[in-house]
C-alpha cells in the first residue's frame, strides 16, 4: 500500500499480499538483486584479466568466448596449438559426434555462435563468418601466447572488410 501512494497507483488486479508472503517476495527480490551484482562484478573482473593476458583473444573473441576457448583446453598454450578448425568446433562436439556416427548435417560453428558478429549475419554466412573468426582466433592465441604486439585491430579491420559491418 505504501508503494501504491509512492507511485500514485489505485487500483491492482491482484488481492492484498500476506505481510510473510510480502517477506519472502522480497527476500527474492534481494536475492536476484545480489546475485546480478555478483556477475556484474565477475564480468568486470573477467574483461581485465582477459585484457591483461589475452588482449588479442578478448577483442576478436570477446572476453566471454575467449575465456570458454581457453577453459575448454586447458590453457592459453593448448589454445595456440589447436587448428582454426577445431577452434571453430569448440563447444559442438555433440553435434559434430551425431554427424560422424548418423550422417546428420555437420556443425558449422560451436561457442562462435554466440559471437556478435556471427549473430548479426544473415543463416548462409554464419558458417564463412565462424570459420573467419576461427582463423583469426587462432592468430590472436599465438600472438597472445608468445607475448607478441597487439594484432588485434588489423585482425578485425580484415573482418570488418570481409563482411562489410561493424560488430
Amino acid at each position: 500500500k505504501e508503494l501504491m501512494k509512492k507511485y500514485n497507483i489505485y487500483s491492482t488486479f491482484g488481492k492484498d499480499i500476506k505481510k510473510e508472503d510480502e517477506e519472502q517476495i522480497r527476500s527474492i527480490i534481494n536475492e536476484t538483486y545480489n546475485l546480478t551484482n555478483l556477475r556484474d562484478k565477475k564480468q568486470d573482473y573477467l574483461d581485465k584479466l582477459m585484457k591483461r593476458t589475452c588482449p588479442n583473444i578478448s577483442e576478436i573473441a570477446t572476453t566471454t568466448i575467449g575465456a570458454r576457448m581457453i577453459s575448454h583446453f586447458g590453457s592459453l598454450k593448448r589454445l595456440s596449438q589447436m587448428p582454426a578448425s577445431v577452434i571453430q568446433l569448440v563447444g559442438a562436439e555433440k553435434a559434430l559426434f551425431r554427424h560422424i556416427t548418423k550422417g546428420s548435417k555437420s556443425p558449422k560453428y560451436g561457442l562462435l555462435f554466440m559471437h556478435p558478429l556471427v549473430q548479426k549475419l544473415d543463416k548462409n554466412k554464419k558458417g564463412k563468418a565462424a570459420r573467419m573468426l576461427a582463423d583469426k582466433i587462432t592468430i590472436a592465441a599465438k600472438v597472445d601466447y608468445f607475448k607478441g604486439d597487439y594484432i588485434a585491430k588489423k585482425l578485425k579491420e580484415q573482418i570488418v572488410k570481409r563482411f562489410n559491418m561493424n560488430w
